[in-house]
């Protein structure tokens, strides 16, 4: 915009190019504000603090938005008293994002307010260390040794430059650095920053692949080695596996395909060598070897140095902890898997078992209804013909002989009993069992039951002792449950 002339009404301001500018600006940086916080939103959806930060940074921006754009775009193309407006209050309209930025400091902790008045105090103090060390020895110098004078103006100035030089120092120093080291030491790489990236790899991961695929990565870029690979004891490969076996017998951590004697070492070199490996770098942990870390050679072809293989024997101790812990959790893995198969294999035995009993169990029932079957027929036919003997149907017969045919006829009647027992329990499972309870006479139960012992003691010649009805023995009332 434009300021074209001051009048009674205030300024006069024109839109020009720059205002145009001032709106791709504005639009600029709100939709960046907001979808940053989107983002941080989303990220922090697991925690009420960061929310309610974000919260009041939205409602900061969204504020300040409206009336920066009411007062910076829309006010300066209506007349001069709205452009006189728009200048004065226009920039102010950033004290409503500081007032909810400091909401958000205040009662949400956004930022740690003693770190900051902690280093703020910090670069304080440093700056007046820097003007009262460079500033008054330099005042000294001009007006006690040289009998000069330094104007008021000019040591204050002086003091500016100074504290300013001493807050770009930093920034300048990195910078230069930087830059001398891609001239002067391309090969060079922050030895501590390639220890945490390897650290936060082994700790988020327990993949076997993947810590050997990002390890070599992490690795393989400052070092600029052609490739690094692993050998390690639970390999399959049987070439591989005899060369490591043969490397474990070097007592060093670090082997060196360059320093071998080949007089003495003729297979391991030649393994080495075929394989174009240059280090083979130990990885043992505190109970075990696991193999070993090859490593090709550099790029561009010059040696390791002392730094590279230190890098690389720390390295090797922590990427050892942690393919340990993944070749122990693929155990685990494997076990579950072979766990399950059993418990699979298992169980589908366990079904055919089963089947086949159903099948027996069915079997059973059949045969028992059929058996049953077969010999009630039998039985009916004798307990006929024995009752009809016992009324006299075939002529008169003697007692001994009724009371004979008498027991055979209870024996066939219990015969006939068990065998409905037998075929109610084929009935079992179709729940056709039913049982009906019917009054019987105990006297002629327990007489009979005695009659039929007698004959039995009689044929193997033993005594049989009863006990004669006597008042204290107690007298039951009892029912004998007919099963038909």
């Amino acid at each position: 915009m434009n300021v074209q002339s001051i009048g009674a009404n205030g300024l006069n301001i024109k839109p020009g190019y720059a205002y145009y500018l001032l709106i791709v600006e504005l639009i600029v940086y709100f939709t960046i504000a907001l979808r940053r916080l989107y983002t941080l939103y989303k990220e922090a959806s697991t925690s009420e603090t960061q929310k309610q930060q974000i919260k009041y940074i939205f409602i900061g921006i969204v504020l300040t938005a409206i009336p920066a754009i009411i007062t910076s775009i829309v006010l300066p193309l209506l007349n001069n008293g709205a452009s006189t407006l728009a200048a004065y209050y226009g920039p102010n309209s950033a004290v409503i994002l500081a007032v909810f930025t400091s909401i958000a400091i205040i009662r949400h902790g956004l930022l740690d307010i003693r770190l900051v008045v902690a280093r703020s105090v910090g670069y304080v103090l440093t700056l007046a260390a820097i003007t009262v060390i460079f500033i008054f020895p330099a005042i000294l110098f001009t007006t006690k040794i040289l009998h000069g004078t330094i104007p008021t103006s000019t040591a204050i100035f002086l003091g500016i430059v100074t504290c300013i030089v001493a807050i770009i120092f930093q920034f300048l120093k990195a910078t230069f650095d930087k830059v001398t080291r891609r001239i002067f030491f391309r090969d060079y790489y922050n030895f501590q920053d390639v220890l945490d990236e390897l650290g936060d790899l082994l700790v988020r991961s327990i993949d076997l692949s993947e810590i050997k695929s990002g390890s070599s990565k992490i690795l393989g870029k400052p070092l600029k080695s052609s490739f690094i690979k692993y050998a390690l004891l639970t390999d399959k490969d049987q070439e591989q596996a005899g060369l490591t076996e043969k490397l474990l017998q070097f007592k060093a951590n670090v082997i060196s395909t360059d320093d071998l004697d080949i007089s003495k070492h003729q297979d391991v070199y030649t393994g080495l060598n075929d394989a174009s490996v240059s280090l083979a770098i130990r990885l043992r942990t505190t109970k075990e070897d696991l193999g070993f870390m090859m490593v090709g050679y550099k790029k561009s072809g010059s040696l390791y140095t002392q730094t590279d293989s230190r890098l690389l024997t720390i390295a090797a101790d922590e990427v050892a902890v942690g393919l340990q812990n993944a070749l122990r959790f693929e155990e685990i893995q494997q076990f579950n898997i072979t766990l399950q198969d059993r418990v699979d294999e298992a169980t589908i035995k366990l079904r055919r078992a089963n089947e086949k009993l159903r099948a027996l169990d069915e079997t059973k029932d059949d045969f028992i209804s059929m058996a049953s079957h077969q010999l009630r027929t039998p039985l009916t036919s004798i307990k006929g013909y024995l009752s009809m003997v016992l009324e006299g149907d075939v002529g008169k017969i003697t007692k001994p002989q009724k009371d004979m045919l008498g027991q055979a006829f209870f024996s066939s009647q219990r015969m006939v009993y068990l065998i409905a027992d037998l075929l109610n329990v084929s009935r079992l499972k179709t729940g056709k069992f039913i049982i009906e309870s019917n009054p019987v006479n105990l006297s002629e139960l327990v007489q009979q039951e005695l009659s039929q012992l007698d004959e039995t003691t009689n044929q193997r010649t033993l005594p049989l002792l009863t006990i004669s009805q006597r008042p204290f023995l107690p007298l039951c009332l009892m029912k004998l449950r007919h099963v038909r």
